[in-house]
């Protein structure tokens, strides 16, 4: 064989033994791999939102700074194929009224083939906004303004929503956003609302909207209301237009009282009844007469500030107390329980308290009590007679009949008791004091006439100056 011939066999069995190592290797075992070879995993954020108005779209998630999904307010968004590793998860687009309460970012360790968690803990509270009320009061006709005394109710979205005055501005709170119903309610029989009433306020979160009613009164004159020798009338408060009203009553009638919106006047029997003696309802113009009370001896009526009740004397126990009665004749409720008798009641403007006169302590005083009879109180302590207590319109001051030095004269104190102050100084017996509407004047009896004077006293004046016997004035409200 030729020498070239012996190289190229040794050189081909080299080869095919190298084939069969390689060969085998590759059918060996697998090489060791790197433990710190990067793998995917997965992440579970979960968001927890309390309180109220919460988020309503929802939140975002920014991934090692990069924006994520969207995740619900109290839900779990999974994040697949995240690499191994340290990642930050932070939540974004939370509500002005909302704050993340637990740390935000949050660092989460992901690892291959494993799922990690992340959650953030939300917070919402409510910010309410508020209506402005303001009310204006203009004069349509008339030299001189006769305004709503006692100012106005609010109607908000059909419940109560407070009393603001004359001429004046109340702010509400606490309101959610959207629409809401500002109804004006209670005002004199003389004025109106000009333009819509109710009005409808937009309150958006943490605003405030504004409301105004623009109010136009008549200016008339608020008369006086009186008995002349048991007949009823009515006169201006100069003492013109003087006029007799029918009650259909032949024995004369006691007490007359307006009620608070000027319609009505309530009237008791007549001066001497001793049987069957009753509190009657009847229109302001006379006419559509209604019997109240049905039991016992009754006078002295006295209308509730809204118009629904009637308090009154009545002797159907033995003596005179204090009762509580609807203007329909239910609900009768006995309020003063006192040894002797008690009489003359007379509310306050807020409705809360009634003042009346009583001499349960050996001698007659005035008190005052609670609405519902509760809590009463003697404000005059002086010997002799107090009674006939009437509130001014704005609920600060009292006047009443006092009889001290020996005469009957007409007094004014605080609500209190304190500040007692003598108005009158006449020689005859001067009782049953009224005040005005706006509280500047009072009317009163003296020896059988009406008389009207200033609230301080001065300013004195006979409005009848009639052979006639005068008695129980009562202004209307």
């Amino acid at each position: 064989m030729h020498p070239a011939d012996k190289r190229s066999r040794a050189l081909a069995g080299a080869l095919a033994g190298l084939g069969l190592f390689i060969s085998a290797c590759a059918d060996g075992p697998e090489a060791p791999t790197d433990p710190t070879a990067a793998e995917s995993g997965a992440l579970d954020v979960a968001t927890n939102t309390t309180g109220s108005r919460l988020d309503p779209d929802g939140y975002g998630l920014l991934i090692d700074g990069e924006p994520g999904p969207s995740i619900g307010i109290n839900a779990t968004a999974s994040l697949a194929d995240l690499e191994a590793g340290v990642h930050e998860v932070g939540l974004v687009g939370v509500a002005e009224n909302c704050a993340v309460t637990s740390p935000n970012p949050v660092t989460v360790e992901v690892v291959g083939g494993a799922t990690a968690e992340a959650s953030f803990s939300v917070s919402c509270t409510a910010r309410l906004g508020a209506i402005v009320v303001t009310v204006a009061t203009t004069s349509t006709t008339g030299a001189a303004l006769e305004l709503d005394q006692d100012g106005y109710q609010l109607s908000i979205d059909g419940a109560f929503g407070g009393h603001v005055g004359v001429n004046s501005t109340i702010t509400i709170v606490g309101f959610d956003d959207g629409e809401h119903q500002i109804e004006l309610a209670g005002l004199d029989a003389n004025c109106a609302v000009a333009g819509e009433n109710p009005q409808t306020a937009a309150v958006e979160e943490s605003s405030t909207a504004e409301v105004r009613f623009d109010i136009l009164c008549e200016s008339v004159p608020r008369p006086i209301a009186f008995t002349r020798n048991g007949a009823l009338y009515i006169m201006t408060a100069d003492g013109s237009s003087l006029r007799q009203l029918p009650t259909g009553f032949t024995g004369g009638v006691t007490g007359p009282a307006w009620s608070p919106d000027g319609s009505r006047i309530a009237f008791g029997p007549e001066l001497w009844c001793w049987f069957d003696c009753d509190i009657f309802i009847m229109d302001a113009s006379g006419g559509n007469v209604t019997r109240v009370t049905r039991t016992g001896d009754n006078d002295a009526p006295a209308w509730s500030p809204d118009g629904s009740r009637i308090a009154f004397t009545s002797w159907r126990d033995g003596h005179d107390e204090v009762y509580l009665i609807d203007v329909d004749g239910s609900n009768l409720v006995r309020l003063t329980h006192g040894s002797e008798a008690s009489g003359s009641p007379a509310w306050s403007p807020d409705g809360s308290r009634i003042a009346f006169g009583s001499d349960r302590d050996g001698d007659p005083e005035v008190w005052v009590m609670d609405a519902d009879g509760s809590n009463p109180v003697r404000l005059t302590h002086e010997p002799g007679f107090d009674g006939d207590p009437t509130w001014s319109p704005d609920g600060t001051r009292i006047a009443f009949t006092g009889v001290r030095d020996g005469n009957y004269d007409i007094y004014v104190m605080g609500a209190d008791g304190t500040d007692v102050v003598r108005l009158t100084h006449g020689q005859g017996i001067e009782s049953y004091p009224t005040w005005s509407s706006d509280g500047s004047r009072i009317a009163f009896v003296s020896e059988g006439d009406i008389f009207v004077m200033n609230a301080d006293g001065s300013g004195r004046r006979n409005l009848t100056d009639d052979p006639a016997f005068e008695l129980f004035p009562n202004w209307r409200p």
